[in-house]
């Protein structure tokens, strides 16, 4: 097995201008470069050959790099976005308890009113009975407040 040389510092000059210029060797190109530096033209292709395959190594490292702080910023403001998402959903919640608590005192509200209602009603025909009067009171559920001044519920969202 033959020993590997190492190039020399101007050889290894001459082979970067070179590829700078063009970092793919065409054959009489080749054969042009391994005379000038006194090399095999074997040695020149795969000396090209590796420059290419570290250039796209470090392309890659670049790229990834990149994608890498892209996808960090991503998941950073995804990671905000759901936070706010999170809060939203929270005084979503609070708003849409608050709107039902108000409903059900409001339904209360009437509710005991017409109960109210109708609990008078009802000792008002229990006096007239007890006094042998007719029933002048109807035998039914009021369907109306008589109170005019009263609100009528507010209709949920």
């Amino acid at each position: 097995m033959k020993k590997k040389r190492r190039l020399s510092v101007d050889q290894v000059k001459f082979l970067e201008r070179s590829f700078e210029e063009k970092n793919k060797l065409e054959p009489d190109r080749k054969i042009q470069v391994a005379k000038e530096l006194n090399l095999q033209p074997r040695q020149v292709e795969i000396w090209f050959q590796n420059r290419r395959a570290c250039c796209k190594t470090k392309q890659l490292e670049k790229d990834y790099e990149i994608l890498n702080s892209s996808y960090d910023k991503l998941k950073s403001e995804f990671d905000c976005l759901q936070k706010h998402n999170d809060k939203l959903k929270h005084e979503v919640f609070v708003i849409k308890s608050r709107v039902i608590n108000n409903f059900c005192i409001e339904i209360y509200v009437i509710l005991d009113k017409y109960l109210h209602l109708h609990v008078e009603m009802l000792k008002e025909k229990l006096h007239q009975r007890e006094k042998g009067e007719k029933d002048s009171i109807p035998n039914e559920f009021p369907t109306k407040e008589l109170d005019s001044n009263a609100q009528e519920p507010k209709p949920l969202l």
